[in-house]
């Protein structure tokens, strides 16, 4: 027969392995949630690496759009003070430049360089104003930027 030292043996050893079949489910479960939660960083970085591209995009666009519109009014700026068109005169300039530059190939600072080299060449703000648009096809048809056209039109017209 067994003794009470051998039952409790068994019983230990019984409700040992029990325990230990519970902690084994358990450390299964902890696991398979720390798998979870890798997963769940990984998708947390993809998402923060996601926005740090879209964010450095988005900066790029505002910062060439900044750079765009400083051209374009330090162009101006040399256009009022070549030609000396007065404030009524230079919104005028200005405002054609802009939608030739919306409505054209060319840009509006491209066309702000046309006005420069009239107004260097003695152009007045009527001159200019009436001799853009002819620039533009002359640039257009012989594949120079607008500032040769601009010299080589107003040259011409001048020699006259």
């Amino acid at each position: 027969m067994a003794t009470n030292t051998e039952k409790i043996v068994v019983q230990i050893q019984i409700k040992g392995q029990r325990d230990l079949d519970k902690l084994g489910v358990k450390t299964d479960k902890a696991t398979k949630k720390v798998g979870g939660l890798n997963k769940s960083f990984v998708k947390m970085a993809a998402g923060v690496l996601g926005a740090a591209a879209a964010f450095r995009t988005i900066s790029s666009i505002i910062g060439k759009s900044i750079q765009t519109f400083k051209d374009f009014e330090f162009q101006m700026a040399k256009v009022k003070a070549i030609t000396g068109a007065n404030r009524t005169e230079f919104l005028l300039l200005s405002r054609t430049a802009q939608e030739l530059g919306r409505s054209t190939f060319f840009t509006a600072t491209q066309v702000a360089e046309l006005q420069t080299n009239y107004g260097k060449l003695g152009f007045t703000t009527d001159e200019i104003l009436n001799a853009q648009e002819a620039t533009l096809a002359l640039a257009t048809a012989t594949g120079s930027d607008l500032a040769r056209a601009a010299i080589v039109a107003g040259s011409a017209v001048r020699g006259f």
